[in-house]
C-alpha cells in the first residue's frame, strides 16, 4: 500500500507527497527546525522538494522516529505529518510548518 505524507501551513497552502519519495530528514544546527527532502520524479533530473518543520528544542530525533514509524508501521495510507490549520501533528514536538518549496 502506498502511503502519502500531508503538510499544511495555511488554509490555501498544502502539499501531499508519496512517502517513498522522502530521501532525507535533517535537523538544523539550532535544534528547532527539521528539514525533510523529497525527490520527485524517476530520473537523474529529479526535482527536489523541501518541507521545513519547526520543532521543540532538540526533539528532532524523536520527530524523525515518529515519522519513520508512521510510514513503516502505520495502517493509514494518508499520514498527516503537520497541519497548522487543524493543529494536527504526527508528533507533539512539531510546532508548525515553516515552509515548503521546490528547490531544484
Amino acid at each position: 500500500m502506498e502511503k502519502f505524507l500531508y503538510f499544511q501551513n495555511t488554509t490555501t497552502d498544502s502539499v501531499c507527497i508519496p512517502a517513498r519519495k522522502l530521501v532525507e530528514m535533517e535537523m538544523d544546527f539550532s535544534g528547532t527546525a527539521l528539514d525533510l527532502r523529497f525527490a520527485i520524479g524517476d530520473s537523474a533530473l529529479d526535482t527536489e522538494y523541501e518541507v521545513l518543520l519547526t520543532v521543540s528544542d532538540n526533539t528532532g530525533t524523536e520527530v524523525m522516529k515518529g515519522i519513520s514509524e508512521a510510514i513503516r508501521l502505520g495502517k493509514d495510507p494518508f499520514i498527516v505529518v503537520a497541519d497548522d490549520t487543524d493543529s494536527e501533528y504526527i508528533h507533539s514536538s512539531i510546532t508548525g510548518v515553516a515552509s515548503f518549496s521546490q528547490i531544484a
